[in-house]
């Protein structure tokens, strides 16, 4: 998802957070990569609230209030994904990015 949204690529075994804007209306608004140990505080700028949703994966928007902070962190819950047997996430990357497909000869 992050990926479609302009983020970067990151390998599977990585432990990081990407945090990527949704349509920003702004060409300063840029993806990051974070270490899983980081805690995030987003709140809105004092002054400039003008109404402020939230989305994230799964969840209906929610709306944040003018004082209201949202705290973004690594959950204690893991996650195992399954491949199947001859998974190769180089391979993926080349038929899904259109890459070169061939391989160089020795």
């Amino acid at each position: 998802y992050a990926l479609s949204g302009g983020g970067p690529l990151l390998h599977p075994t990585l432990q990081a957070l990407t945090l990527v804007p949704i349509c920003p209306h702004t060409l300063t608004n840029r993806p990051i990569v974070i270490g899983t140990d980081c805690i995030i505080d987003v709140r809105p700028l004092s002054g400039r609230f003008e109404g402020i949703q939230m989305s994230c994966d799964a969840e209906v928007n929610q709306r944040v209030g003018e004082t209201e902070r949202v705290t973004l962190r690594v959950s204690d819950k893991k996650l195992k994904l399954l491949h199947p047997t001859h998974y190769d996430y180089y391979e993926i990357l080349r038929a899904k990015l259109n890459w070169a497909t061939h391989k160089l000869q020795p």
